[in-house]
């Protein structure tokens, strides 16, 4: 890794989509046309059904690398699409806590929340969903992944989204063939470095030592 421009801290993006789940699940959270629910690991037919399902448009993701040391802000804005007015489907977030969560202006019940999925009701043919949550670093190259180099003290952030772990920096339908746009927007320390696949629209400095960078695909 490099500091380019006397700035230490890097931190870099990519997007990338597989299935990864969890066996609890609601009763009534049944999505899949043969009622199965999806277990640890997605099946080819639950993947399957749910981009039958969905179109995905855009995401609009928000991350705030400033709160805290394990942790981070994170919200995304998804706007997607259903080919079945009323249906059910679900949502990949991993997080450490669920802050709030709103489709088509409606606050969602989070209490079925067990730290990897969301699950999503009354879907119309155009929808809206807002999720906040407070993600975690890992030490483990998942995720966004966060280091300290003993060789000058910095700490030093990267990425890493395969095969399942988009879900452990943002909300996201987590499935290769549920692709959609994306603005990333990032509060970072004001000496970090801030690097994605697409050029940053705007580097601003906010103050109180931070950098504001909104990154955006085509």
């Amino acid at each position: 890794m490099g500091k380019g421009d006397q700035r230490k801290g890097l931190l870099v993006f990519e997007n990338e989509f597989q299935p990864y789940r969890k066996p609890t699940r609601p009763q009534w959270a049944s999505i899949c046309l043969d009622s199965r629910m999806p277990g640890i690991n997605t099946t080819r037919s639950e993947a399957f059904e749910r981009s039958t399902l969905l179109s995905v448009l855009s995401y609009e993701v928000s991350l705030d690398l400033t709160t805290a040391v394990d942790t981070f802000y994170a919200k995304t804005e998804v706007r997607f699409l259903s080919n079945q007015v009323g249906a059910k489907t679900f949502i990949d977030v991993v997080a450490k806590e669920l802050i709030s969560a709103t489709l088509n202006g409606r606050n969602l019940d989070t209490s079925a929340f067990d730290g990897e999925t969301l699950f999503l009701d009354q879907l119309e043919v155009e929808n809206f969903l807002t999720i906040e949550a407070l993600a975690k670093y890992t030490n483990t190259g998942e995720g966004l992944h966060k280091f300290t180099d003993p060789a000058d003290g910095e700490v030093y952030l990267y990425t890493q989204f395969e095969t399942a772990d988009a879900r452990r920096m943002y909300a996201c339908f987590d499935q290769p063939d549920l692709k959609a746009t994306f603005d990333l927007d990032v509060i970072a320390p004001s000496h970090w470095q801030v690097i994605s696949n697409q050029a940053a629209t705007l580097i601003n400095p906010t103050g109180d030592n931070q950098l504001r960078q909104p990154m955006r695909s085509s």
